[in-house]
């Protein structure tokens, strides 16, 4: 569609949200116009994701360069929350071997298993709660996840069970100002992007730690909080493990 379209389009939707104005209540306006936002703002994110495909990470700060330099080469990684798995094909590329997870099965029918870039991957649809690894990884990657678990904490006191190392990124409560005006008017967030918390450096550290991880780093940028973390529990029996076998 041509330019003078959309800018036809943009300017009758400002001109019609002045005009309800004059009609309605503020807060009732304010209340349709931000739903709106938040319904195309979570539309247009998946639609970015499945047309750019791995090409999406260039779009989102320097999460690449984050991600990888947290994972050593040769290393397992469990992907939790993997959607359409753009962020699994940046991790298996370094890593030795990748179990991608993701409760929708929708998404992993979108990927392409034949993706040379995917042979040392392996994904699994159902709830992280509910199944058993039978290992424990090097690494656990949790990128725009948390904040739409029902039950964060469980999910993360499961993950220091399994894994060495928690790589963590969520968007950053004080920035997601959409957000925050709707709770502000009282408007839950429905469907599968539905925000159940937000963090920020202090609140994400404090979860981290509640629920078995320490040597937290977080830190926020590109409008987002970033953690990188190791499990209290599997340090301990890794020593543990050492210290029997060198008896």
């Amino acid at each position: 569609m041509s330019d003078l379209f959309w800018k036809a389009v943009k300017s009758f939707l400002f001109r019609s949200s002045e005009l309800l104005y004059g009609f309605l209540p503020r807060r009732a306006v304010l209340k349709f116009y931000a739903y709106l936002a938040y319904i195309f703002r979570a539309i247009a994110w998946r639609a970015a994701c499945r047309f750019y495909g791995p090409r999406m990470a260039q779009y989102r700060g320097d999460i690449s360069s984050f991600i990888l330099s947290n994972i050593d080469a040769g290393s397992s990684v469990l992907d939790t929350g993997c959607a359409e798995g753009n962020l699994t094909r940046l991790i298996a590329s370094k890593a030795g071997r990748v179990v991608a997870v993701d409760i929708d099965k929708g998404y992993l029918d979108m990927i392409d298993k034949n993706d040379v870039r995917l042979k040392n991957a392996r994904f699994i649809a159902g709830d992280i709660m509910d199944i058993d690894f039978g290992e424990i990884f090097d690494v656990a990657v949790l990128v725009h996840t948390i904040e739409h678990l029902p039950d964060p904490d469980a999910v993360l006191r499961k993950l220091a069970r399994i894994a060495r190392k928690l790589i963590v990124e969520t968007p950053d409560e004080e920035s997601d100002w959409l957000t925050k005006i709707l709770r502000d008017l009282g408007i839950d967030e429905l469907g599968d992007d539905k925000h159940t918390k937000l963090y920020d450096d202090v609140s994400l550290t404090a979860a981290l730690e509640r629920n078995g991880w320490r040597d937290v780093v977080a830190f926020k940028g590109y409008g987002v909080v970033r953690a990188v973390s190791r499990s209290k529990a599997v340090d301990k029996e890794t020593h543990e493990t050492v210290k029997e076998r060198s008896r």
